[in-house]
């Protein structure tokens, strides 16, 4: 079994001694590790095996399996059994006896629709992790409600999450219903009752969400721990002057009144990036004719970017809320660099291989050095490492500080591959006098 740091064996400590726990570490200090040590303390204080169920995106399941097997003390031997959809009944059983059972948020959210928290429960697992726990934020979903049923049934949580606020104050109200559920309950019905609920509160005493995670919550900085060993972040704007037929579809796009807002937020959005992606409809009949032939000034800016990464050794993660026409279309750009890309349509289970296709790709871009670019959707936001990256390349920004600082993480952390620094490249299209 590797060995904790001593700041680790801290957060073992509070799961034991106060059984319900939110971890909320930087990324990068081994949260996981220390959810997955905090099992063995539980079992040595019990003398016995606990079957532990672990909730977590699609994304890290695999690295969940990866890493109960280096960090439990049965290694290879460690029974996992995963937790699927489309086999939730067989898997269930297959579960009974294991060391860990691996699960996703979508299973929770059927779960939760389905009302089947009991068929997990009945697996007999003791101690629960819920990674990501910011994926479970809206109080009355189906998935919050299965991540509630399920989880408030054990005698252990480990809550983990770098971002437990994503967007607003009530984002944390699962977190704090599952440290405390009888003083913040879930019940189904309406979402605004129980939010007003938590407003009332927190007027009547702002101090009190503070008094409950003080007690409950772990939270260490990178900077206090591993000042010396942490990759220094280095942020740029790559400004991209629109030119030619990029700005012209950018700018009817814009003066375009009969589009509906919505619709025209997201054609702008397309439009600033590449003007092959809009819809015909949104543009005349002499530009829409040249959708496919034009050239995007953004690309060509990338271009210039990627081949100068490349040529001085490094390695390039570009970041895209788009996907369609975006993922694969940069992904045969930069073949020549051995590009690869990452989106929802790349799979995660295994299916008899030893790894998912979409952990396969992942570690060709750690290891391989002709893997020179990765090109991802919001589907890599969380928890993977891609420490392989020197350059971080935001095409699009997130909706909020938070996902973009979950994205820099992805390479700004101690993971696999150690660098002094990482280069974060922003985007920023624009047009002369416009």
């Amino acid at each position: 079994m590797t060995q904790l740091r001593n700041y680790q064996w801290e957060a073992v400590k509070e799961i034991l001694d106060k059984r319900r726990v939110l971890l909320e570490d930087e990324m990068g200090l081994g949260k996981t590790a220390e959810a997955i040590a905090a099992k063995v303390a539980i079992e040595t204080a019990q003398g016995k095996d606990v079957n532990t169920l672990v909730v977590c995106p699609p994304s890290v399941v695999q690295l969940w399996e990866n890493l109960s097997k280096l960090w439990y003390p049965k290694g290879v031997n460690t029974r996992i059994t995963r937790v699927r959809a489309p086999t939730f009944i067989e898997d269930i059983g297959t579960a009974v006896g294991s060391d860990f059972t691996l699960t996703t948020y979508p299973v929770l959210s059927k779960v939760g629709k389905n009302n089947e928290a009991e068929r997990l429960i009945d697996i007999g697992c003791g101690y629960g992790i819920v990674d990501e726990v910011q994926n479970a934020k809206n109080p009355t979903s189906f998935r919050s409600m299965g991540v509630k049923k399920v989880f408030d049934s054990m005698d252990y949580l480990a809550a983990l999450s770098g971002t437990p606020i994503p967007n607003s104050i009530v984002d944390i109200y699962i977190v704090l219903s599952l440290l405390d559920p009888e003083q913040f309950p879930i019940t189904e019905g309406s979402e605004k009752a129980i939010l007003s609920s938590f407003y009332r509160m927190f007027r009547e005493d702002p101090e009190f969400v503070k008094r409950i995670l003080d007690d409950r919550r772990l939270v260490r900085r990178v900077q206090d721990y591993m000042p010396t060993q942490f990759p220094e972040l280095r942020q740029h704007d790559l400004e991209v002057r629109l030119e030619g037929e990029h700005a012209d579809v950018y700018k009817e796009i814009y003066e375009n009144d009969e589009i509906r807002a919505g619709n025209k937020l997201w054609e702008l959005v397309r439009a600033s990036i590449d003007p092959n992606l809009v819809s015909p409809n949104s543009l005349s009949d002499k530009l829409s004719l040249r959708l496919g032939e034009m050239e995007s000034s953004v690309y060509s800016s990338l271009d210039n970017l990627i081949e100068e990464i490349i040529g001085n050794g490094g390695k390039a993660l570009i970041f895209s809320t788009l996907k369609g026409g975006v993922t694969r279309s940069l992904s045969r750009r930069y073949q020549k660099y051995g590009a690869e890309f990452i989106d929802g349509d790349i799979n995660v289970d295994r299916e008899g291989e030893e790894v998912s296709l979409r952990e396969g790709i992942r570690k060709r871009f750690q290891q391989d050095p002709d893997c020179g670019v990765l090109v991802a959707t919001t589907v890599m936001d969380e928890g993977v490492d891609l420490t392989a990256a020197t350059h971080i390349i935001h095409l699009t920004l997130p909706y909020t500080p938070a996902t973009f600082a979950q994205r820099n993480s992805r390479s700004l952390r101690i993971g696999e591959v150690e660098k002094e620094g990482l280069e974060v490249y922003v985007v920023r299209p624009y047009i002369d006098g416009f």
